[in-house]
Formats: structure tokens, C-alpha cells, sequence
């Protein structure tokens, strides 16, 4: 997981962020968990600004190779 740079932080009134467990090879079961815990992070990461979760999601078809998805 990426953390916030602080100097970015600061600067930011609203912190975006996007949680695809799938790419970080999360297992299914745990995926919720992990989007909370990303969500978690990210606010303290942001000390106290407004997190906003923009895109979140898990692919239909394929299969997990490396970081990515390759397609059946």
C-alpha cells in the first residue's frame, strides 16, 4: 500500500483514494477487511481530513497473475 505523502496531505482539503484488493492478492474472503483497513490508513494518514473512497471494485472473469489480471 501506497501511503500519503505528507506534503501532499497537507495540501489536500480531501483525501481520494481507490481500494482493489484483487491487485494486491487479497483473497476474496478478506476483501472487505482489507478495504476497511485501507480506509483506516488513510485517515490517519490524512490527520484528521475528509476520505473519500472513489473507486473500489472486483474483476468478473480471469485470474490473478502477479499484481495484474490476465484475462481467460
Amino acid at each position: 500500500m501506497n501511503l500519503l505523502k505528507p506534503r501532499i496531505g497537507e495540501a489536500r482539503d480531501v483525501i481520494h483514494i481507490n481500494c482493489y484488493p484483487f491487485w494486491k492478492g487479497c483473497d476474496m474472503n478478506y476483501a472487505l477487511l482489507y478495504i476497511k483497513d485501507m480506509y483506516q490508513r488513510a485517515l490517519l494518514a490524512g490527520n484528521g481530513k475528509k476520505v473519500i473512497i472513489l473507486e473500489m471494485g472486483w474483476p468478473y472473469q480471469g485470474h490473478q497473475s502477479g499484481r495484474g489480471l490476465t484475462l481467460l
